[in-house]
């Protein structure tokens, strides 16, 4: 697959190459991209299909050293941490793809649709709302109009798929309510469709130390 080719190509040359080790250790380009593509794989496979993988390729790979790899001119990374340039480029990736996830999505089979958004959204709510004749409908509808109970299932696990469990969540030092934490994530979403709370969500905690740290 195409994507994959891209890992091998663009780490191959920088196998042992990452964020300089700190009191944090932050996870290497690789392992971000792969980390990365781990939600949204198969509909980045598809992306040979469409004139967008080329904008999809240049926003998530151009800007290597905001992933940590070494700069060549100095021979080490440029930053110990993450830098506002690897938000920058985790931010612009995330809203590439999800815009090119959604024409996947209303553009593939059916059965595709319902694979791509098992990564994304929690399974119980997708078999009590997912239909194969709604789907492009129900993505675009408020995020609000979902029962109460299914919008915090919601935010729930995702936050547990991409950060892990409370426990995990706590190890790390930064998030000693993640009660609290779901609360105030599911505030942010009002106002906004299903698909757009589900982008909103991934913005917010692929950023986070919790997903960026071994």
């Amino acid at each position: 697959m195409k994507s994959a080719v891209w890992l091998l190509v663009l780490c191959s040359g920088f196998a042992h190459a990452e964020f300089e080790t700190t009191g944090t250790r932050y996870i290497s380009g690789y392992d971000f991209q792969n980390k990365y593509f781990s939600y949204f794989r198969e509909a980045i496979e598809q992306k040979i299909d469409y004139q967008g993988y080329n904008e999809l390729e240049k926003a998530c790979f151009d800007n290597t050293a905001a992933f940590g790899f070494n700069v060549a001119a100095i021979g080490r990374p440029e930053s110990t941490t993450p830098t506002l340039a690897s938000v920058d480029v985790i931010l612009r990736c995330l809203r590439v793809t999800f815009n090119e996830l959604d024409r996947y999505l209303y553009n593939k089979d059916l059965m595709g649709r319902k694979r791509n958004l098992e990564r994304l959204i929690d399974s119980v709510i997708l078999e009590k709302y997912y239909t194969q004749q709604n789907i492009s409908t129900w993505l675009t509808s408020s995020f609000v109009a979902l029962a109460v109970e299914d919008q915090k299932l919601f935010v729930a696990t995702s936050v547990e798929n991409i950060l892990g469990s409370d426990e995990v969540i706590k190890s790390f030092g930064h998030i000693s309510d993640v009660d609290a934490y779901r609360e105030h994530l599911l505030k942010k979403l009002t106002g906004k469709t299903i698909i757009g709370a589900t982008q909103y969500i991934f913005e917010q905690l692929f950023l986070r130390d919790e997903f960026l740290t071994y």
